[in-house]
């Protein structure tokens, strides 16, 4: 007789999207003019998501990055 075991692996609800990140550009050829809209589109979501003003923004960006 086999006895099965539960799982260790936890289950994670999703809420929303998922975000992926291609820091090496192994999924995607980027060019150097790619960033500056990638930052501006982080910056915004980080605007709108936490209700701050674009300094702040671009702070928490910077930071969540070099992090």
């Amino acid at each position: 007789m086999t006895v099965q075991r539960p799982s260790r692996r936890r289950r994670v609800k999703t809420r929303g999207p998922v975000w992926l990140f291609d820091l090496d550009n192994t999924l995607h050829h980027a060019s150097h003019a790619v960033f500056p809209a990638i930052n501006k589109g982080m910056t915004q979501y980080i605007m709108d998501r936490l209700n701050v003003d674009i300094d702040e923004a671009n702070r928490l960006r910077t930071g969540y990055t070099h992090r």
